[in-house]
């Protein structure tokens, strides 16, 4: 059984089948994340192939590593509070 599994970890070659092999689906998906967050006023800035999931289960895409972008928010709400 397939789960989650991280572009990166794929071989040169298993990533180039990958991309070549996205769906018109997966591709609206990751586009309708990123406009997601943008509308709430989050810019994830390590958008790549090694922050990007898919779950083979439900084909879906999944972005990840939003470490620095939350704390950053997070930091500037407390400061919007004071």
């Amino acid at each position: 059984k397939k789960e989650l599994q991280l572009l990166e970890s794929l071989s040169l070659e298993q990533s180039k089948q990958l991309i070549e092999s996205l769906s018109l689906e997966q591709s609206k998906q990751l586009i309708d994340v990123v406009h997601y967050l943008y509308n709430c006023r989050v810019i994830h800035r390590d958008t790549r192939p090694r922050n990007v999931m898919l779950d083979y289960d439900t084909n879906h895409i999944k972005l990840i590593d939003f470490d620095v972008q939350l704390h950053t928010i997070l930091m500037i709400k407390q400061a919007a509070l004071k």
